[in-house]
């Protein structure tokens, strides 16, 4: 989810290690042929506060990113061509 600047990452568990400051990326994965839609390690934003009741099943993350995203008209990325071999 995103409200302006901020974004929120849901459905962390709760036994997950979340802190202020720590930065999150992007996972990425390959698997045969098939890839994730976004590369490994973009930088998403970094963790302003994690939040989290008794009852709660999941951590409530709030993240701050650089990206204006109401400014973005188009994004692109770019990958090498040889990107494939190096995975």
């Amino acid at each position: 989810g995103q409200t302006g600047n901020s974004l929120v990452m849901t459905r962390v568990r709760k036994e997950d290690n979340v802190e202020v400051g720590d930065e999150i990326v992007t996972s990425g994965w390959t698997s045969g042929d098939l890839s994730s839609l976004y590369p490994k390690n973009i930088l998403v934003g970094r963790v302003t506060s994690v939040g989290q009741t008794q009852t709660d099943l999941y951590q409530q993350v709030q993240i701050a990113s650089d990206v204006d995203f109401a400014a973005l008209d188009a994004v692109a990325v770019l990958v090498p061509r040889n990107a494939t071999q190096r995975r």
